[in-house]
């Protein structure tokens, strides 16, 4: 009987070796990815968009257009202007009446 809870106590200390190895091979893995990727610095779409030249203002200046040329650099920030600047003029304007005469 003792050599049985030997063994037992021996099976469940292995396993928890094995637990415990297993662990910290994962943790491992993981702190190697996060000392991998902290030392790159990432510069995303619109960090590159707010650092690009302002434009002066004109009369004859197409957003539309400048969105079509630009998309290919800024994918995302062109997704999100096709969204707004699709607003009907009509829409913002009666609403803007409405308010004001009601």
């Amino acid at each position: 009987m003792m050599k049985n809870n030997s063994l037992k106590q021996t099976n469940e200390s292995m396993s928890k070796v094995d637990d415990s190895i297993m662990q910290t091979n994962l943790l491992a893995g993981y702190d190697s990815f996060v000392n991998e990727s902290s030392d790159l610095t990432y510069k995303y779409e619109l960090d590159h968009y707010l650092e690009e030249r302002v434009l002066s203002r004109t009369h004859n200046f197409d957003i539309l257009n400048w969105w079509k040329t630009n998309g290919v650099k800024y994918p995302i920030l062109q997704r999100l202007a096709r969204d707004i600047l699709a607003i009907p003029i009509s829409t913002v304007a009666s609403k803007i009446y409405l308010q004001y005469w009601w």
